[in-house]
């Protein structure tokens, strides 16, 4: 009697199939008893779920995408479609479009949380007293001119910093400390010398603007509903 020939492991093919449910009840079986293809078998799964997540991810637009597309009135067919299924965008485009409708000359800060209250709760951020510590995370050259602010929210630490590229010229960094699970991701600056800009707070919760002229400038920090305004930051 010739000597059975014991299958050792299941092929990828057939542990596939096992995942969409249309493998052999053979190969079953021999998954109830290898641990080396229940473990193939997982890292497939799994590979298999990354795969897809990454296939129907639709990256979100840059804030200057969204800005730009805010100013002409209309999103184009890829932001539209965005816009229809990620929440933070939506909230970002919903305040954008109503900043683009303000008067071309540029209005107070005032003006704009004023305009922006009608949309959103606004906090007014309280500085501290205390420097904001040497040691602060903030990307780039040592900070000139720290500040540190409060809320309920989060604290907010600001740093100021020549910039890198241009003589006169510089940039400004922020950190935040979020104190709840809200998730504050937009920053809107205003100053004297500048229109708005438009910045994003990123998986390390720190946001930059770059080659800023001196002169007195503002920030809000918003999710859309709420928003953190912070007064009267100083580039000297």
């Amino acid at each position: 009697m010739p000597k059975q020939t014991l299958l050792t492991h299941l092929t990828p093919e057939v542990i596939m199939q096992t995942l969409y449910g249309d493998a052999p009840p053979t190969a079953y079986e021999h998954l109830a008893i290898c641990p080396a293809c229940q473990a193939s078998r997982q890292e497939m799964r799994m590979a298999l779920v990354a795969l897809t997540q990454n296939l129907f991810r639709a990256p979100c637009p840059s804030p200057d995408e969204l800005s730009e597309a805010a100013m002409q009135g209309t999103a184009s067919l890829h932001i539209a479609q965005h816009l229809a299924k990620c929440a933070d965008c939506r909230a970002e485009w919903h305040m954008l479009t109503h900043l683009a409708q303000l008067p071309l000359a540029c209005p107070s800060f005032a003006t704009l949380t004023d305009a922006l209250r009608a949309h959103m709760r606004v906090l007014r951020a309280t500085p501290a007293s205390a420097p904001m510590p040497d040691t602060a995370p903030l990307r780039g050259a040592q900070a000139i001119a720290p500040y540190l602010f409060h809320t309920d929210i989060a604290d907010i630490m600001i740093g100021i910093a020549p910039s890198d590229e241009m003589p006169n010229r510089y940039q400004m960094q922020g950190m935040l400390i979020n104190k709840t699970n809200q998730r504050l991701r937009n920053v809107l600056l205003y100053g004297t010398a500048t229109p708005v800009l438009n910045s994003e707070i990123d998986d390390e919760a720190l946001f930059a603007f770059d080659n800023l002229p001196t002169g007195t400038y503002n920030l809000l920090i918003s999710d859309g509903e709420t928003a953190l305004y912070l007064p009267d930051i100083a580039i000297a």
